[in-house]
């Protein structure tokens, strides 16, 4: 009797199968074999506002790309053995029969039409080896026909059924619709749509180990339909939605022996809808030490944008809080625009250091006008000394090189926080050696081995915008003394084969695309 038919009502832990391999897929969880070769794209229509797709046993260049990943990351040639013996010992883990089953399946498709009651409508379609030796969990169950097709249904609604190359278990209204889709005539399938097929083309991964598609529309559509939620409301998603990701979203995870990919594309976006400016050369600029760094374009204009919508909304009671704000500036002797958003360009933030003596960070702006940057951080401290109670800003003296500062100390941190400023660069930070780090690096991050080693892995056009080095949280981890006890050393161990975390993105004619990367050793 196959175990897939029974996922979600008797084996959770099986849902879980493969542990770690899930992530990439689920595949390498068996042999490969020569059957098997349906696509459950095929049988879910292309109108569905969702579709998401794993490769669990796949075999191809798809299994042997996420083998050899599999390898690197479990420390074992045997990657097989090894993942059913982590499955075994879980606490719910599956019969041998059960695993048997579970290795023969393929793929797994799961798609949703509408929804009705708040409860998605569809199934999931799971494509395995050797459609014809599959029992079906008919126990307790009503028999029930479609279109000549056999299916069965439990007591809280679920149905299953052998549909050709499949078996479907979900609701009877998915059942229904891939029955239609199976059998109908010049029916268009997910494996007909374009904007799937070309997603998954732009993000490198025709092929993927997981992916998954999103009709915003069709999505906001079935939102409305389900009565669930009031219009205007369902406006206010369906706003912001077409405006944050575009008309389709698709999504692709990847592997092989270098790394693990995940990317998403947005096509249809608001073209400019980002701040201008270089995410990537603020990243670059950012310390060689830094084991954490973030890229933050035009800051002060996605600050001053930000600080527009809050006042229309608080201002949408009636209330005057423009005006209060500038009450309050006036008292503060500061001009919010003026003084600090005017001159804020591009930033980064980034953390450093290998012990907690000398761990830190800091927020590095670049100044568009360095004159009135360092002329902001004498104002800063009259601010902070009148509007913060018992903060006693002092006079910088644990930092060289800086054109202007201060800092104050506090009985919640081991370090001070420190405000400097040194030509084009203004720094708040925690710890003196990373603001010193900040003002005048002695090495950039964009001239690090692991940096350039990750940037490498993503795709063309793709620009970084965050970097995490995970060796170096390693021995971070280490230092702290997380490695004294078995399960944290097993989880240290297994964080050493990985090298690092990049991301980015390209936005480009109303299609944006992003990319998180882990490198693996």
């Amino acid at each position: 009797m196959t175990t897939v038919t029974r996922v979600r009502r008797r084996r959770p832990a099986l849902a879980l199968a493969c542990a770690g391999a899930l992530a990439l897929g689920a595949a390498a969880c068996g042999d490969s074999g020569s059957g098997g070769d349906a696509e459950p794209a095929s049988a879910v229509p292309a109108s569905a506002p969702f579709y998401a797709e794993i490769a669990v046993n796949p075999g191809g260049d798809v299994q042997s790309d996420a083998e050899a990943a599999l390898r690197k990351i479990l420390g074992t040639e045997d990657v097989g053995a090894e993942i059913e013996r982590l499955v075994k010992s879980s606490g719910d883990a599956p019969s041998d029969e059960e695993w048997e089953d579970f290795k023969r399946t393929k793929r797994i498709g799961f798609f949703f039409t509408s929804l009705d009651g708040q409860e998605p409508q569809g199934a999931a379609v799971i494509a395995v080896d050797g459609i014809d030796d599959v029992d079906l969990d008919t126990d307790g169950r009503q028999k029930r026909t479609y279109k000549d097709v056999d299916y069965w249904v439990d007591g809280d609604g679920d149905v299953t059924a052998k549909v050709e190359d499949f078996v479907v278990a979900g609701t009877e209204g998915g059942l229904r619709t891939v029955v239609d889709t199976l059998e109908g005539d010049d029916v268009e399938t997910m494996d007909d749509n374009d904007a799937y097929d070309d997603g998954l083309e732009q993000l490198g991964a025709e092929d993927p180990l997981a992916s998954a598609y999103v009709n915003v529309e069709g999505l906001v559509n079935a939102i409305a339909r389900s009565g669930g939620l009031p219009n205007d409301v369902v406006g206010q998603i369906r706003e912001q939605l077409e405006q944050g990701t575009g008309a389709t979203s698709v999504v692709a995870v990847s592997a092989n022996a270098e790394r693990i990919a995940f990317g998403v594309l947005g096509q249809g976006t608001a073209q400019g809808s980002g701040a201008a400016g270089d995410a990537t050369a603020a990243l670059q600029g950012l310390p060689g030490g830094a084991w954490l760094a973030v890229g933050l374009p035009g800051l002060g204009e996605s600050l001053r944008t930000s600080l527009q919508q809050a006042l229309q909304v608080a201002s949408a009671g009636g209330e005057d809080v423009a005006g209060q704000m500038q009450a309050i500036e006036q008292a503060l002797g500061i001009n919010v625009q003026d003084d600090l958003l005017s001159w804020m360009g591009d930033a980064g933030l980034f953390a450093q250091g290998t012990t907690v003596a000398d761990v830190g960070g800091a927020l590095v702006v670049q100044s568009t006008d360095p004159a009135t940057s360092t002329a902001a951080v004498g104002k800063l401290r009259r601010v902070i000394r009148q509007a913060v109670t018992g903060a006693r800003p002092r006079p910088l003296t644990t930092v060289s090189g800086a054109d202007a500062g201060f800092e104050i100390q506090t009985a919640q941190l081991p370090f001070p926080i420190i405000v400097a400023a040194a030509g084009d660069r203004f720094v708040v930070g925690l710890g003196a050696p990373a603001v010193e780090a900040a003002l005048s690096p002695q090495t950039t991050l964009g001239d690090t081995e692991a940096y350039k080693t990750a940037a490498g892995q993503l795709e063309d056009g793709v620009t970084p915008g965050l970097f995490v080095d995970l060796s170096a949280i390693g021995a971070f981890a280490k230092g702290l003394g997380l490695d004294g006890d078995a399960q944290g050393a097993q989880a240290l161990q297994y964080l050493d084969r990985f090298g690092a975390i990049i991301a980015g993105s390209q936005d480009e004619g109303g299609t944006q695309r992003s990319q998180l990367v882990v490198t693996l050793k």
